[in-house]
């Protein structure tokens, strides 16, 4: 097949049933300049008609209509233009309907119909141009029909323009909505969506991001393929009765995705997809959003597929996040979708529609939705499929900004929409009453991510399926254990995806999030495992890039699917082309996702479960243990420190204030607290300390107690720029307090220190350290300091007094050897040499391995130089 990325496969052919190859086909159907073309319309449009907006001196009140509060500086540019792709669409989406059957019947109206003012035009001449009172009457009409996300945000943003410029700028969206009308409507969505993502003001405090039609398409088949199994979609009746959710529904490219998955089922089993298109709107997708904006795009996404078929009612909610004031004056926190966790409550207000119009989701016709009432029952989903927010809501998250005159704390997740500090913290606190009740997978270092997976678990039903988008880390994060628990107790068919790209882009399977991301597919049990039940088995897929399009992501998530091969590592290809990998292992195996080497997930998957996995001998029996058996981590940075210039509740926590340090050992509080690696400061295993505390007014006993207890000569690298520094730990010559960048760790004995230090700058010890940590940044290896504790290394006290002799000498003479960075150990000599003394001379390796210390020695330089191939860490030229 040829697509706009050249011939697919590369190579090769692949084999598939007539009715898979007529989707395929049907995905296929618009062509890239098509698409192209319409894009640069709708861009151009958007441009012109939101300079005109902004013009009108209403951008604020438009601002404030679609909850874009945030920053002044760009609210008046990019609420206007998200206030005419609204328009636009609004326009686009009449236009089509008045073609249908039955349109005069629900009063809809060509857009052309409109023009009813005489008035003089862009060209100079009279013409006639749309009205305020004519678009708006004309949507009035068909909002008694229903379509309120659709039209009811438009006609109030229309509503809000003065009748003097208003002409104008209705012209110029019209003209740019019969042009586009020349792409297919899911089309327009596509790209209606992408320039969404771009124009959302809060979109960074919610941590909301655009999913790529691609990446969506490969979720959703993946989804809908762990349907296939218990669902018929030969049975008109059978298919309606399915429920699907996005409780963070975005731009709707999800939920539309997995409704092109179902109809195409639909239709390769000889029925009409059209005939159920009403039912599917009315019972069957269930979306929320906090954004006006978003919803209107989500109930332009589902209805594109028929918007011939006339529907009367949606389960498109807009729910409320804020804070409000009841009938008796006290404050009521609404956090959105996430109300729903709450089982003392039926539902979160819907601010969409009349009473009549609000279908109560997930359950049967007839059921009581309360006033305005978005009710999704526990366990009435089939499918809930969701990329949501990630942001954090801790402590430790917080940032600051200045409102009225004064510097504040935000809570970023919930500082969006212009709140302020006391809303965000009711929110907050909300959140936390819920959560505390729900003992679900939710932590707040986690994000809120885990908060939704949360709400999809309790809303999807036994047998049905969750599909997600979440950060990388959540496959291996420490904060993340209890997500992947549920997983395991509750989950069968687990499927995480990753993607082995080299950038920050090319590991996202969303536009713009600056950090790895997986997709994560699973159907709930019946009953929670138990503990004679067979542990959970996860497939551990790494693509090598993500898929280029539509078509090919349908036909990757169907090689994925059917892959059942119960090997240990097996080649996912399209045709004669490797595409990626897939690992079967258990839940906690998540270092092997997002990996391109079979050299390096095979290493990996061996230290594991204790062993040495180098592919030219027999597996090797390690003691290796997490590092905290040894000792205790340090404290938290924040309360160890801050800087002189810090506001709010960070100064309160430390007692010291950070300095630079004066001449070497003239400090009586030394630390060793940030990188500099162009220094060269850390090119050498010892490394002196680079601040001073000062002790803060008050706080002098407790400076005094806190170096006393945690002052230590050994430091873990927390943020490690394997491009960059050198380090997976360092020694300071004399006590020093960890800092941000290198937390402390006091081993209990200290005859440890020199040891632990040579084995984490091995190759092996920055091959462990890199492999079970957050891999969400290109080239950064990331262990917070509650996760460092858990990193696996050799057991120091397997060690005869000889050896831990031996290792102390080691350490003098190798203390001062200068290192290259990490992702350069493949041409770092003294790396090697590093490897041949502690390896191979200190801990004889070599005789586990029944090797001598050159065979072991070329087979461990084939797993660094694979390493050092690793798309995550390599140079780049």
């Amino acid at each position: 097949m040829l697509t706009h990325t050249g011939r697919f496969p590369e190579d090769g052919w692949i084999s598939t049933p007539l009715h898979e190859l007529a989707d395929i086909i049907e995905l296929s159907g618009v062509s890239a300049s098509q698409i192209q073309a319409a894009a640069d319309v709708l861009a151009e449009t958007i441009k012109k008609a939101g300079s005109y907006i902004e013009d009108t001196g209403q951008a604020i009140v438009i601002a404030e209509l679609l909850r874009q509060h945030h920053d002044p500086d760009t609210t008046t540019a990019q609420a206007s233009r998200m206030a005419a792709m609204l328009i636009i669409n609004a326009f686009v989406f009449q236009d089509i309907l008045s073609m249908q059957k039955g349109s005069a019947r629900y009063n809809i109206r060509p857009v052309q119909a409109l023009r009813i003012d005489l008035a003089i035009g862009p060209n100079g001449r009279e013409n006639l141009l749309p009205t305020v009172e004519a678009v708006c009457l004309q949507w009035a009409k068909i909002l008694k029909t229903n379509w309120q996300p659709i039209f009811g945000i438009a006609k109030r943003i229309v509503e809000t323009l003065p009748p003097l410029e208003a002409p104008l700028i209705l012209d110029e969206t019209i003209r740019g909505a019969q042009r586009m009308l020349s792409a297919n409507l899911g089309s327009v969505q596509d790209m209606a969506g992408q320039m969404f993502g771009k124009m959302v003001i809060d979109r960074d405090l919610l941590k909301a991001h655009y999913t790529r039609p691609e990446a969506a398409a490969l979720l959703s088949e993946l989804a809908v393929r762990q349907l296939d199994r218990l669902w018929s979609w030969n049975d008109q009746n059978t298919v309606a009765a399915i429920r699907v959710a996005d409780f963070a529904c975005g731009t709707g490219m999800l939920l539309s995705s997995t409704y092109r998955r179902i109809a195409s089922r639909v239709r390769r089993h000889g029925l009409d997809d059209a005939a159920i298109h009403r039912r599917m709107i009315e019972k069957c997708l269930i979306g929320l959003d906090v954004l006006p904006s978003a919803a209107h795009l989500t109930a332009m996404a589902v209805s594109a597929a028929h918007p011939d078929q006339i529907y009367t009612k949606s389960n498109i909610h807009l729910v409320p996040f804020r804070v409000e004031t009841n009938a008796k004056g006290k404050q009521i926190a609404k956090i959105g979708s996430l109300e729903l966790l709450d089982t003392d409550v039926k539902g979160t207000p819907s601010l969409f529609g009349r009473q009549s119009d609000q279908q109560v989701a997930g359950t049967s016709d007839g059921a009581d939705g309360g006033d305005y009432l978005a009710v999704v029952e526990s366990g009435s989903c089939d499918l809930v499929i969701m990329n949501s927010p990630y942001g954090r809501a801790t402590k430790h998250s917080r940032t600051s900004a200045t409102h009225a005159g004064r510097t504040i704390e935000l809570i970023p997740p919930f500082a969006a929409f212009g709140a302020s500090p006391e809303d965000q913290r009711t929110m907050s606190n909300r959140l936390n009453k819920i959560i505390e009740r729900s003992r679900g997978a939710a932590h707040g270092n986690a994000g809120m991510g885990s908060y939704f997976f949360d709400l999809a678990h309790a809303k999807v039903k036994s047998g049905g399926v969750v599909a997600l988008v979440l950060p990388l880390t959540s496959a291996t994060g420490k904060d993340w254990s209890k997500f992947r628990g549920l997983l395991a107790s509750h989950y069968d068919d687990i499927v995480f995806v990753g993607l082995a790209g080299a950038t920050d882009d090319e590991r996202q399977f969303s536009a713009d999030t600056g950090i790895a991301e997986t997709l994560v597919i699973a159907t709930r049990r019946h009953q929670a495992r138990d503990t004679d039940d067979e542990p959970a088995k996860v497939r551990w897929v790494s693509l090598d890039t993500r898929p280029p399009s539509e078509p090919e992501a349908v036909i990757t998530a169907r090689s994925i699917s059917e892959n059942r091969c119960k090997t240990t590592f097996t080649s996912l290809r399209l045709g004669s082309t490797e595409i990626g990998r897939i690992v079967e292992a258990g839940i906690e195996n998540g270092g092997l996702l997002a990996i391109k080497s079979q050299t390096v997930a095979e290493t990996y998957s061996g230290i594991v479960v204790g062993e040495l996995r180098l592919q030219r001998f027999a597996p090797a029996s390690l003691p290796i243990i997490p590092l905290n058996e040894l000792g205790e981590r340090g404290p938290y940075h924040l309360d160890i420190a801050t800087s002189r210039d810090s506001q709010g509740s960070k100064v309160d926590r430390a007692p010291f204030f950070i300095d630079q340090p004066g001449p070497p050992g003239s400090d009586p509080f030394p630390m060793l607290w940030a990188h500099d690696a162009v220094s060269g400061r850390e090119s050498s295993i010892e490394t002196y300390p680079d601040r001073a505390g000062s002790v803060r007014e008050g706080q002098n006993d407790s400076a005094r107690q806190l170096f006393k207890n945690w002052a230590v000569r050994l430091h873990i690298n927390q943020d490690f720029d394997l491009g960059s520094q050198m380090l997976a730990a360092a020694v300071t010559p004399k006590r020093a307090l960890g800092g941000r960048a290198w937390p402390g760790f006091k081993p209990r004995n200290p005859a440890h220190t020199e040891f632990l230090a040579l084995w984490m700058n091995t190759t092996l010890g920055l091959f462990i350290f890199w492999s079970t940590s957050s891999r969400q940044q290109k080239r950064r290896s990331i262990h917070t300091v509650t996760s460092f504790p858990l990193l696996p290394v050799y057991d120091p006290r397997s060690l005869s007094a000889p050896q831990i002799k031996k290792a102390a000498a080691l350490f003098e003479k190798t203390k001062t050897w200068q290192l290259l960075p990490a992702n350069q150990a493949n041409i770092d000599e003294n790396r090697m040499r590093l490897d041949r003394s502690v390896l191979c001379e200190l801990l004889g390796l070599p005789l586990l391995c029944k090797s001598t210390d050159e065979e072991f020695l070329d087979a461990l330089a084939v797993l660094r130089t694979a390493w050092c191939a690793e798309p995550h860490i390599t140079r780049r030229y």
